[in-house]
Formats: C-alpha cells, structure tokens, sequence
C-alpha cells in the first residue's frame, strides 16, 4: 500500500516523510496507551474513558442545549460556482428537540459537475457533528463554566444531523468529485453559526469563514520540482462579549508555516507578512482581522485555489458590518495587480511573480458608532484599522499620527450623522 501511495505523488520523498510522520505519532500514542492500561487496567481505564464522554454530553444535553429557544431557524449559503456552473445553494437549519439539537440540511441544492461536492453519509454526519460542537459552548451561561466543559465526541451523541435525499451536494450519487469539498464544508460551517447566532438573538459570535485553501507547483532554475499547499487563519466574529480573535487557525487546527520553513524549504521568499488591515467587520465588537502574506515566487509554474466566498465577507449581526473577504492576486512584472478567479485551476505564473493573499476578517457585532472612541483610537495605532475607516465606518475623529490624538467635537458630530 504505502507503495502504491508513493508511485502515485508529485512528491513521494514528502508523502513518505508525512506517512512516517504520522506512524510515529501512532507508535507513540499506541504506547502512551499501553503505559496506561498496566497502570490503572483495561477496566478502570475504559470507564474512566465513557465518564469523559458522558460528562461531556450530559454537560450539552442539560447546560448548553438548553439555553436555544424553542423554535426552527435557517440559514443559506452559496458557492459562487464549482468551475462549471453556479452558484450552489447550501441550506440549513437548527431545531432544539428536548435535550437535543438536530440540524437539518433538506433543501440543499443538486450535487455539482466540479469537485465541491462534500458526501456527509456515514461517518460524515459525526464529522460535521465535531466541526460545529465548539460553538454551541458559546451557549454557556456563565464563561467561566465554558471553561470548565471538555469537549470530546461526548458531545456528537447531542447532535442529530439529518441529510437530504440522494444526489444533493452533502449526499452525492457515485461518482462525484470531492476535491475541493472542504469549501463546502467550510460554508456550512458559517451557515451554522449563522442560524445559531439567530436562534440566541446576536448572543454567539457574528460571521466567519475560516477555511480558504490555495497551493503551486512548478519547477526552480534547476530544474526540481516543488509543490507548496498553505491555509491561513482567518478573523472570527464579534460577539457581545467582545471582539473577534485574530488569525484564529482554520477549523483543522493547523495554518500558517514558519516564514523560516517556508523560505528554507522551497523556491519561495516572504515579503511581508501580519493582519489584513481594515478586515475585521466594524461594530461595537470590531471583528477579528484576518491574515495578509506576499510570496515572491522564484519559481515558474502554476497555481490553484479554492476561496469561493459569496456575497463578500463574513456577515456582520445586529448592526455590524460584514468582515473583508478573501482575496488572492497576482503581479507578474510590471503589470497590474491581477485578482485570481475563487476557483482557479492551474492558473500560471511567471518567475518573479509576487502573489498577495488576505483571509477573511470576522463579522463586526452592534453599532460601529457605539464604539468606544479609545477603543477606536487604539486600533489604529495597532495598524488594524486605517484612520479613514475610524473617520468613515466608526464615526471617530482623530488628530495627525504619530499619537492621532481623539478629537470627542468631531466624533460627535459625525456620529450625528446618519450612516
């Protein structure tokens, strides 16, 4: 088997190091186990294991679930298109049904020609039960108790999720492309936070997306091979509690490589690197600002990504605005700017290149005008919001860097002002 993986990689010296990889962290985990078994025995051991699981699920069943008001609530979401058509609708809804929540995705558009289609039969409804579990801790009364919740499958054994019938982009008919399904999974993910940040009246985070993937390959001067496949965090939304995390890592725990690692192992240079200025959707609670990175690419070749978005950045709640969405774009020389298509197959690009990649930044929570002016001020000196988005979307007047000392006759007039 590992033979037939290897044969069939662009790059099977870096296959063979990933499977290594991953054995040896088996190995280990598998005498941790062990260690464990001789020190408490099988018995103790497993029900130690069940009493996890059940804290968690009754900890969902009798806290948290409890806290959603009777009641169906909806959302939509879209992909802009799948390379051959578009867009494609993703419909879901929640429903609270005693110590339970199911959530129902009837309704969602016919399976795509492209590879966005996401089979969720089987195993797939515990994984979209795993991807959403952590924002129904934002259920918890008290946020001190949300500390105190371990999250673990427990959870899975509270969420119902109930699929559409045959053919759908969730339950594709074989064979259906799935290449690029992690964008659909994303989307429902922002469809969930959607209908749950209805159903609890703005009280959990406004809109995300957190989970653009993009990836090269071409050949240096020497003429060896590289492939470079990288997913950045993004900006979360705004809740009542606060504003959003910055650069959260996507939804698989992992993004962003080294700078150093990057530079060290492939034809490429990082020119700059930090948060999206002006990302995070304005409001009360500012939303999180997603990341910005420049590639120099020393290298020819091509490039692929997948950052459909539709309808622009992360949906703002009660009276935010939207985050600044995902964009890639290219400069080759001395020509402009080019913007990449959100789903691009083997676009090329020349030696020299530089390609410029912002994440989304979450959705902003309540009035950007109710926003403290000190808060305001603080972010632009931080460089995360620009002075002309204090002045036009905040509603705050500041004097001249360095200090841009608040001016309260100015805000108060322009807050005056009707948006």
């Amino acid at each position: 088997m590992r033979a037939i993986l290897l044969r069939n990689s662009r790059r099977p010296e870096a296959l063979a190091d990933d499977l290594e990889a991953q054995l040896g962290a088996l190995r280990v985990g598998a005498l941790r186990l062990r260690d464990l078994v001789r020190r408490y025995g099988a018995d103790q051991l497993t029900a130690c294991f069940a009493d996890l699981l059940r804290e968690c699920e009754l900890a969902f069943r009798r806290e948290l679930l409890p806290n959603l008001p009777e009641g169906k609530w909806e959302a939509e979401a879209a992909l802009e298109t799948d390379g051959f058509s578009g867009p494609h609708l993703l419909r879901l809804s929640l429903q609270r049904e005693g110590e339970g929540l199911a959530v129902d995705l009837s309704g969602t558009g016919p399976q795509a020609r492209g590879p966005i289609n996401c089979p969720l039969e089987g195993e797939g409804r515990l994984f979209l039960a795993r991807l959403v579990s952590p924002l129904l801790m934002r259920l918890a009364a008290d946020p001190a108790r949300l500390e105190g919740i371990t999250l673990n499958d427990g959870a899975c054994r509270a969420i119902e999720v109930r699929l559409p019938g045959p053919g759908t982009l969730v339950t594709p008919r074989f064979p259906a492309p799935a290449g690029l399904r992690v964008l659909t999974l994303s989307r429902l993910l922002s469809a969930f936070g959607e209908a749950l940040f209805r159903a609890t009246g703005g009280k959990t985070p406004a809109g995300f997306d957190n989970l653009r993937v993009w990836s090269l390959g071409g050949r240096d001067t020497r003429g060896a091979f590289h492939l470079f496949r990288e997913a950045l965090g993004a900006g979360m939304g705004a809740s009542p509690l606060g504003d959003g995390g910055s650069a959260v890592p996507p939804i698989n725990g992992t993004g962003g490589l080294p700078v150093e690692l990057i530079e060290a192992r492939y034809p490429l240079r990082v020119e700059s690197a930090g948060l999206a200025r002006d990302s995070g959707g304005a409001g009360a609670r500012r939303g999180g600002l997603g990341v910005v990175r420049e590639y120099r690419l020393l290298l020819e070749g091509s490039l692929s990504s997948g950052v459909s978005l539709s309808g622009g950045g992360p949906a703002g709640g009660c009276g935010g605005r939207p985050g600044g969405p995902c964009r890639l774009t290219l400069t080759e020389g001395k020509k402009k700017a080019q913007g990449l298509p959100p789903l691009a197959s083997a676009h090329p690009f020349a030696r020299g290149s530089l390609l410029r990649v912002e994440t989304p930044g979450g959705g902003g929570w309540g009035d950007p005008k109710e926003r403290d002016p000190e808060a305001v001020r603080l972010d632009v000196l931080r460089g995360y919001v620009s002075p002309e988005a204090a002045r036009e979307l905040f509603g705050v007047g500041l004097g001249k860097a360095p200090d841009h000392p608040h001016d309260p006759e100015q805000t108060r007039k322009l807050r005056a002002q009707k948006s």
